[in-house]
């Protein structure tokens, strides 16, 4: 038996948590965890469902099947395989603890994961990170380099993305959102502590442009592939 996790994110309205539960009680699933948000401000309703498929159920067939229920509530939906370990490209500054944490319940089984590398403007952790056996990129920002290190650190994400793209080709599914997302926070970081210049820097438009792009392009690769 398989442990999936749905996440679900909808207009706020009655009945979503019903539709869910009955889709998924219809398919032979059993609820083990569940945790919804209702956001006031924006009318937005979120939820994660964790749930074991006890009838051997599909991740394909539980995807197509939630369609019709995805659609009557324009929802926007993803279901993941618990069992999949997701690569996970973490930005951190000077600070140690967090990190430190992290890496030690990597290392010991407590988070699921696999920590690909680690990227920091400033060079204080690097020790720390190789003693766990872990790749650190140092790439330093200043006001005259903010724009060179965006770029360097898409370029880093994008030596991940070639490695996902041939993992692929070999029909593995490797989680790679949080590559890219990671990527884009740690530059609209540098955004809020640096100043603008409107000149250079793009607009949030822009941004939310090319992080979109980003996204549509790991989507289209986790399109089956042909036999």
């Amino acid at each position: 038996m398989k442990t999936y996790a749905l996440t679900v994110t909808c207009k706020s309205t009655r009945g979503i948590v019903a539709a869910i539960s009955g889709y998924l009680a219809e398919q032979g699933c059993n609820i083990i965890d569940s945790s919804q948000f209702d956001d006031l401000e924006t009318g937005l309703f979120f939820m994660r469902v964790s749930f074991i498929s006890e009838d051997g159920v599909s991740r394909a067939a539980l995807e197509e099947g939630l369609k019709p229920v995805a659609g009557k509530f324009g929802m926007k939906t993803a279901l993941h395989d618990q069992a999949e370990r997701m690569k996970v490209l973490l930005m951190v500054s000077r600070f140690g603890h967090c990190l430190n944490d992290l890496l030690y319940r990597t290392r010991s089984g407590l988070l699921d994961i696999d920590m690909v590398g680690v990227v920091s403007n400033h060079p204080d952790l690097r020790p720390l990170t190789q003693s766990y056996g872990v790749d650190y990129h140092h790439l330093p920002v200043t006001p005259d380099t903010k724009v060179r290190q965006e770029a360097e650190i898409l370029a880093l994400v994008e030596q991940y993305l070639a490695y996902i793209e041939g993992a692929r080709s070999l029909r593995l599914e490797i989680a790679a959102d949080y590559l890219v997302m990671a990527a884009w926070l740690a530059y609209l970081k540098s955004c809020l502590l640096l100043p603008k210049d409107p000149t250079i820097d793009p607009s949030p438009e822009e941004l939310a442009l090319r992080l979109q792009l980003r996204l549509q392009r790991l989507d289209a690769m986790r399109e089956p592939v042909p036999g």
